[in-house]
């Protein structure tokens, strides 16, 4: 998607440690944004400074989700929204209460240009993953998370997940489920390095608007 003459921004929302801005082959005339909160994006820029690593293309946007804009702080930091963006939202919807995980769709469909894609991943609804808990990795995700003080708080029902979606105004493009990204990107792998079956995956949600 980052080749896509349209997409001029890539947008990568709870950044984290991720390094994507700095492996990947990112068209020069694309605005890169790393949105997190402050503490965690001061740490990694120490980090990276540490090891040489070149953030000159990257504009650090601090926020704390719960409690303001995203899209005000990426506008003040001079994100272009007349052009498609490229938004990646990984490992944050699931810690998220529904209203804040509501909110940033509604702006994400809202305020950004037709064309934008949203790659995100969410878990299933936390009701069906109580009847889960027998299946591969369940029980042991959702003991980690709460003993590092981020319980699971939010979810979606896979098999609404396209309705759920199309009310904001997203086209989903695919949806990989855990048996299929392991397909897909772990033959490769022994039995241990499954995929917890609390996972679903969407990789390219379109917004239509």
């Amino acid at each position: 998607a980052l080749q896509d003459s349209k997409v001029k921004s890539f947008i990568i929302l709870g950044a984290g440690f991720d390094n994507r801005a700095y492996r990947l082959n990112i068209p020069t005339d694309v605005q890169v944004f790393e949105v997190d909160i402050a503490p965690t994006q001061t740490c990694k820029v120490s980090v990276l400074a540490a090891q040489g690593v070149s953030m000159d293309h990257v504009q650090y946007v601090a926020v704390d989700f719960s409690k303001e804009n995203f899209m005000s702080a990426l506008l003040r930091k001079g994100l272009d929204i007349s052009h498609p963006s490229l938004i990646l939202w990984e490992s944050v919807s699931m810690y998220l209460e529904e209203s804040a995980v509501r909110k940033t769709l509604n702006t994400i469909s809202k305020e950004c240009a037709p064309g934008t894609i949203l790659a995100m991943d969410y878990i299933d609804d936390l009701t069906n993953i109580q009847k889960l808990e027998n299946q591969y990795g369940v029980q042991r995700t959702k003991e980690y998370v709460s003993r590092k003080g981020e319980p699971f708080r939010f979810g979606i029902k896979c098999e609404e997940s396209h309705q759920f979606f199309a009310s904001y105004g997203f086209q989903m493009k695919q949806q990989l489920d855990a048996l299929e990204l392991e397909t897909r990107y772990l033959t490769c792998v022994q039995d241990r390095h499954k995929i917890s079956r609390v996972v679903g995956c969407i990789h390219a949600v379109e917004v239509t608007l």
